[in-house]
């Protein structure tokens, strides 16, 4: 091999020409920046598992509750809780302060066995802080490395996997390349449920 034909340094690392490549006759398929035949690694997300975080991971329902005891009258998301919830969500600090469901931490390490889990959550319009407190719940309780892991995006349809599990089907769960758990609806009414039957 020939330094400024088949390679070059950079950053002290031999980085590979088109040239080499050539010469080796055949993609590698690890996305190499100087590939001959303009290959891009393929990301395998047949093993991902994505977690929503309010109503799934962590009791927005239950803090919320606790804060506006007004709102236990109503079963579902009505008009009228959704005017509450909006409000009680702008307060700084609620995201942080949310109480983790129950099991939800032990199911979360649980899946890291098998599964390559990741955190979706839709941030909140009315909260600027949701960002930093969603990130400070997800590093208090789920530990310092969900950081690389955690995703806020207002679409979850363009996200595949082999399963997202969510309690709605807002911000595009319902469009999911894959699976949606449907999380506490008859099926899979809590985390014990999601595990027999993910694991």
């Amino acid at each position: 091999m020939k330094e400024g034909i088949d390679y070059y340094i950079q950053n002290g690392y031999r980085v590979f020409t088109a040239e080499y490549h050539k010469k080796r006759g055949r993609c590698c398929n690890n996305g190499c920046r100087h590939c001959a035949w303009k290959s891009k690694k393929i990301m395998n997300t047949s093993n991902m598992i994505f977690l929503d975080m309010d109503g799934v991971l962590a009791d927005f329902k239950g803090l919320m509750n606790k804060r506006y005891p007004e709102t236990l009258q109503y079963e579902n998301f009505s008009r009228e809780i959704n005017i509450i919830a909006d409000e009680c969500q702008a307060t700084l600090g609620f995201y942080r302060d949310l109480p983790p469901m129950e099991g939800a931490i032990e199911a979360y390490h649980t899946l890291r066995e098998k599964y390559d889990v990741w955190v979706l959550s839709a941030p909140s319009w009315d909260n600027p802080h949701s960002y930093s407190e969603k990130r400070e719940w997800c590093t208090n309780h789920l530990g310092d490395s969900i950081h690389k892991k955690l995703i806020l995006s207002n679409n979850k349809g363009i996200f595949s996997g082999r399963a997202l599990i969510d309690d709605r089907t807002k911000y595009g769960a319902d469009q999911f390349t894959g699976e949606h758990i449907h999380f506490g609806q008859e099926k899979f009414p809590d985390w014990q449920s999601v595990l027999n039957y993910l694991i």
